[in-house]
């Protein structure tokens, strides 16, 4: 029994039913990432069909999906050209299990764009000041409000601050 049964990808729950072939996410990138990096065909295969990745919030890639890339990008054998680009930003990581930070080791060329489509001027302005890196961005919008409030507890809102920082 059990044999040719399909294994069934259940991206809704993070929990194994191995007794009724259903993996989880994290088990499907920790399979893919074993597989690839051991299997030179499937380096040369991938990167063969699909030269160019590009991961948008790379901030919130699982480590292994990065670490499955890096081990095609590693991969001598390739026959062509094996392009990997990351855009995010490491300051807006908000999953736990994301990779936040891209490691050295992948060697990349940073482009940093300074300006913010997203947000009003007052919102960047704030954004600025508390970021503790080199990027300081920059937005044309006219439109919005931002006050920064340093709260004690949830019932209890010690200090207001604006814009400049003062108190």
């Amino acid at each position: 029994e059990g044999k040719n049964k399909p294994i069934i990808y259940d991206p809704t729950k993070n929990r194994d039913q191995l007794s009724r072939y259903r993996i989880s996410h994290n088990t499907l990138l920790e399979y893919s990432k074993n597989i690839i990096e051991n299997n030179n065909v499937l380096k040369r295969m991938f990167s063969d069909r699909y030269p160019y990745v590009l991961i948008d919030e790379y901030q919130d890639t699982n480590k292994k999906v990065v670490d499955l890339l890096n081990s095609i990008l590693k991969y001598p054998g390739r026959k062509h050209n094996f392009v990997i680009g990351f855009f995010g930003d490491s300051k807006q990581n908000i999953y736990d299990q994301g990779i936040g930070t891209l490691p050295e080791e992948l060697e990349l060329s940073t482009i940093q764009e300074q300006e913010n489509r997203r947000s009003c001027k007052s919102i960047v302005k704030v954004i600025n000041k508390i970021r503790n890196d080199d990027l300081n961005q920059i937005s044309d919008k006219e439109n919005g409000t931002c006050q920064f409030y340093v709260t004690n507890n949830e019932d209890n809102i010690s200090d207001n601050f604006n814009l400049n920082g003062s108190h």
